[in-house]
């Protein structure tokens, strides 16, 4: 049972017990099923709601289905309405789980989603406050001490990454868009990036018969996954951290590819037959998020074959209508050298019990050392690290 609020827990707990501004009323419950948040969410939010391809009910029922259970969490997908009989307003996919003292809930992500938010309608949630939307959902979340939503776009579609308390998450998104054709991107992006890809592109010419291809039958993605596998292993062997090395994830992926939704995409360029590169993502709306790229070594690196499958890429998208390429989180120079812009994200971290209170306090903490230089050096130098 919940621990009933304390004084101590200061404006934090007073803010999520506040009457809803207006005097309006909203209903939160959970759905008794991932399956059932998400198939409700399909037919009242309009197809597939609105946010990132992340917030596909496809991926998100992937998600749930082969990653959930490696992680030790108990799915909870809330569903937020107007009234209990009211139209379906935002459904957030959640998971709980115990960390340290703390159950916490969070988007349910299992590190394969760059960005998190609630599936919402496409008008967003009007004039819903992020304080009466937390208000609403504080008993829906009885027994759980936290709420971490990490990693929001900044929208003011989403009212939970605009809160006063939310706080720049440690990374941001990369997104950009193609308004005058791939050719026309290339010159904007200068004379020394443009001469460079064409260079690159003679290369590849010189080498053999290329060719740039989306994989679409079972054995065509089946040999450009188990490629992409390779290359991205042989990339980080060593290094003891490549996660999506394990069994759940090729499983997840696999699954994501087959499905007859077309969310997913695997791409490939070959040169006389011989893959050379592999480019992995998903289409959503007017959008290609780019997930998972590898390509060969050796020779093959001196025509930057990452880069001109990106390019290839961007060639067949644009051609279709969808001018808008996401590649990610991180600063990475292959993301700045296509002039990417910076897609702010935000992460919202609040205590439900008085057990939490220290927690979040320290991770504000931590998140204004990061955004203050001066004092992050002092820190530095008091811990002997500067």
């Amino acid at each position: 049972m919940t621990p009933a609020p304390s004084a101590s827990t200061g404006p934090w707990l007073s803010r999520l017990r506040g009457t809803p501004a207006g005097g309006a009323t909203l209903s939160v419950a959970a759905f008794s099923s991932a399956h059932e948040a998400l198939t409700a969410a399909a037919a009242e939010l309009g197809g597939d709601g609105v946010g990132a391809g992340f917030q596909h009910p496809v991926w998100l029922a992937n998600v749930y289905r082969h990653l959930v259970a490696a992680t030790g969490a108990q799915p909870l997908c809330l569903g937020v309405r107007s009234a209990p009989q009211g139209p379906l307003l935002a459904v957030l996919p959640l998971l709980v789980r115990r960390e340290g003292r703390l159950r916490v809930a969070r988007f349910a992500d299992c590190g394969v989603s760059d960005y998190n938010a609630p599936l919402r309608s496409a008008g967003g949630l009007g004039s819903l406050t992020a304080a009466h939307l937390l208000a609403a959902l504080k008993p829906a979340l009885n027994g759980i001490d936290m709420l971490a939503l990490d990693r929001m776009p900044v929208t003011p579609l989403d009212p939970l990454s605009l809160h006063p308390a939310a706080q720049p998450a440690r990374l941001h998104g990369n997104r950009l868009t193609i308004a005058d054709g791939v050719d026309g991107f290339l010159r904007a992006r200068g004379k020394k990036y443009r001469k460079e890809v064409e260079r690159c592109t003679r290369l590849l010419t010189a080498a053999g018969d290329w060719s740039f291809a989306r994989a679409t039958t079972g054995p065509e993605i089946e040999q450009a996954y188990a490629t992409l596998e390779v290359l991205q292993a042989e990339r980080h062997a060593g290094a003891g951290d490549y996660a999506l090395a394990e069994p759940r994830f090729e499983t997840f992926y696999r699954a994501l590819l087959a499905d007859p939704s077309g969310l997913g995409h695997i791409y490939t360029l070959s040169v006389d037959g011989a893959i050379i590169a592999v480019l992995l993502g998903i289409e959503h709306g007017a959008t290609f998020t780019l997930l998972r790229i590898a390509h060969s070594g050796g020779a093959w690196r001196q025509m930057s074959p990452g880069r001109l499958i990106v390019v290839e890429a961007m060639r067949a998208f644009c051609a279709r209508g969808v001018t808008t390429f996401d590649l990610g989180m991180g600063d990475y120079a292959f993301k700045r050298g296509f002039g990417a812009q910076a897609v702010p994200l935000a992460d919202l971290v609040v205590p439900l019990t008085a057990r939490a209170v220290p927690t979040v306090a320290a991770f504000r903490l931590k998140s204004r050392l990061r955004r203050n230089e001066r004092l992050r050096t002092l820190v530095q130098r008091l811990r002997g690290t500067g």
